[in-house]
């Protein structure tokens, strides 16, 4: 019976990673998205978010809490200059 209580809390974890990850992706691409066109995105509590700019591309890595480590996901997106800036 202790074995299989186990099992069931491991399928929660990791069930639970995988919700991370696809949070950490959605973000990324929030936050790169948001960078991109000038708007600050909040990441909420316990998310890191390194954002760089590179040849007019905006990188965003994002970091989530997870219950096996963290979840980590980058997304890429074109900045975009505003009508007659460029």
């Amino acid at each position: 019976m202790s074995a299989l209580i186990v099992v069931c809390a491991a399928i929660a974890a990791g069930v639970g990673t995988l919700a991370a990850h696809v949070a950490a992706i959605d973000l990324a691409g929030a936050v790169a998205r948001g960078h991109a066109v000038g708007r600050v995105v909040e990441p909420g509590p316990g998310r890191q978010v390194s954002i760089t700019e590179n040849s007019g591309m905006v990188t965003a890595t994002v970091t989530v809490p997870a219950p096996f480590g963290a979840a980590t996901a980058r997304a890429f997106y074109p900045v975009e200059y505003p009508r007659g800036t460029r």
